[in-house]
């Protein structure tokens, strides 16, 4: 590790230890459409949704929904109403879902009314959508978010190993 790599974990550790969230609500939902194709649901299937407010230094910085199969959470801490002791990974895991992959689609897109109120967006400030989709072994998909982000806060970054003459 060099000492640019260094500091920038330095960095991200301190970011973190600022950061926090609200929970605004645990509830049993019939999902947005694409939230239930993500998860493979049947038509009328319903989701544990768990909505949330990341703040860092007390601000608000992103919402994020989660949504969980019914037949996975359904009685365990992720339809808990409280935050969940070691996070919703650590669960899913203790359930049998190990959670080795994930696909994020990312887009920008105007805010809406109370997105542009929730997280105090400056005027004419897009944001920055991301879908995420958590998929077990066998690809079994266990949680999908959707995490909602002002464009002048955030960066995308990617990093793919080249793979020469393909």
């Amino acid at each position: 590790m060099n000492e640019s790599d260094t500091d920038q974990n330095r960095r991200a550790s301190a970011r973190r230890a600022r950061q926090s969230y609200d929970l605004l609500h645990v509830r049993a939902v019939e999902p947005p459409a694409d939230v239930a194709h993500a998860l493979d649901l049947d038509k009328d299937e319903r989701c544990v949704e768990r909505h949330r407010t990341l703040l860092h230094a007390g601000e608000p910085i992103e919402l994020s929904w989660s949504y969980y199969p019914l037949a996975i959470a359904e009685g365990t801490s992720l339809a808990g109403q409280g935050k969940i002791k070691g996070g919703a990974p650590k669960v899913l895991a203790e359930l049998g879902f190990p959670q080795p992959t994930f696909e994020d689609r990312v887009s920008v897109r105007q805010p809406r009314t109370e997105e542009v109120v929730m997280l105090d967006l400056p005027a004419d400030v897009p944001v920055i959508r991301q879908f995420r989709v958590i998929r077990s072994d066998n690809e079994r998909p266990v949680e999908a978010s959707v995490l909602i982000k002002g464009g002048h806060l955030f960066e995308v970054r990617y990093q793919q190993q080249a793979q020469p003459g393909v």
